[in-house]
């Protein structure tokens, strides 16, 4: 529903506000007087039930695009585009609400296409609404949420933030957008790992548990991961990542701060992701290292010449010259002591005295710990 106040200079564009609403799909609504007022409620009957903040998102995107400013007391949406709450955490915000249409005593009534008063009954009411609903373009409505939806995703970031409560919201965005298709599980367990671990302060088992627990809930769970078998060694892994990288907000880091290159940072990365990747290949691991070098680029998303840049991380031998990938070795991990041997040595290199640890703050991971996990 669009809410236009009596007194709004946008009473005057209506026009201009119905070809907005064309662009989305919709072509048909039914003009309400809300009150004796003079205001005006533009209901939009919906063939069918959609995502409310994706269709509070095109509304807004709609007539913004037309120059038409959303705004209290002039141009109204409901759906609002509302601001995210950690729900799964029990902290909820609720759409704005509005008032049931053709309420009796207050001068509420439906209005022709000269927007003159018609009538003011509920039935007259519902077979307008059923023959509108009819006639919206259903297809082009979802196309157009689906755009709105993903234009939100890509807003530009909030400058008067400071990093850490700019990554923080960015976490919980997507935390809360959950999956929307498959091959994203990777990236959403990291965000909230990374959110449990700094923001929640968790570590160990409860960490891990955390981010079983989120996932699972998360919105496209069930339509799009497709590692709901294994969802608790993924878990456990992307805990386990997390909590040797970041620590808890406001602590100090178990490690010395200082300048951090954006190479190194991309380093970091990466050896996140593969130390995450081993921890998950490890219950079935393969028998050769040209297998370790398949199953940790398709679980890594990483390349070849990047896991021998890492091959302390994974590799039977640990540091050994980096090879083609058509002609990587075969012969089988040596389990006692490999450095994947176990899980309290799968990060050796990262606890030691790798270049990597003459910093790594919480700052230094904020630029590249974007959405997707890139």
């Amino acid at each position: 529903m669009l809410d236009i106040d009596a007194g709004s200079p946008y009473l005057d564009q209506l026009p201009t506000i119905a070809a907005a609403l064309e662009t989305i799909g919709i072509v048909r609504w039914v003009p309400i007087r809300s009150s004796s007022s003079g205001g005006l409620h533009l209901y939009l009957p919906l063939p069918d039930t959609v995502p409310t903040f994706a269709l509070a998102c095109a509304l807004k995107q709609a007539m913004t695009s037309q120059g038409l400013e959303v705004k209290a007391g002039q141009l109204e949406i409901f759906p609002n585009v509302k601001a995210y709450g950690k729900h799964w955490m029990g902290d909820f915000v609720e759409y704005n609400a509005h008032r049931l249409p053709l309420q009796p005593s207050t001068g509420a009534a439906i209005l022709n296409g000269d927007l003159s008063p018609a009538s003011d009954s509920l039935s007259h009411f519902f077979a307008l609404w059923d023959n509108a609903a009819q006639l919206q373009d259903l297809d082009d409505i979802r196309q157009a949420l689906a755009i709105a939806r993903d234009n939100h995703r890509k807003r530009p970031r909030r400058k008067n933030l400071n990093s850490v409560a700019t990554w923080r919201a960015d976490l919980e965005v997507e935390i809360n957008e959950g999956w929307s298709g498959p091959g994203q599980t990777n990236g959403l367990l990291k965000a909230i790992a990374c959110y449990g671990r700094v923001f929640e302060q968790l570590e160990g088992h409860d960490l891990a548990d955390y981010v079983e627990r989120i996932a699972i809930t998360r919105p496209g769970y069930l339509d799009h991961c497709g590692h709901q078998r294994e969802i608790a060694l993924k878990a456990r892994a992307w805990a386990n990542a997390a909590e040797k990288y970041y620590w808890p907000l406001g602590t100090e880091p178990a490690r010395e701060e200082t300048a951090y290159s954006v190479n190194h940072q991309r380093m970091a990365e990466a050896r996140q992701r593969i130390g995450a990747a081993v921890d998950e290949i490890r219950p079935n691991a393969p028998g050769t290292v040209k297998g370790w070098v398949k199953r940790l680029v398709e679980v890594a998303h990483t390349s070849v010449q990047t896991l021998y840049k890492h091959r302390d991380l994974w590799h039977p031998d640990g540091a050994v010259t980096a090879q083609p990938e058509g002609n990587t070795a075969d012969s089988p991990p040596q389990i006692d002591g490999s450095p994947c041997s176990d899980e309290s040595r799968s990060f050796a290199k990262v606890t030691g005295d790798h270049p990597l640890n003459e910093g790594c703050s919480l700052k230094d991971h904020l630029e590249n710990l974007l959405l997707g996990g890139r």
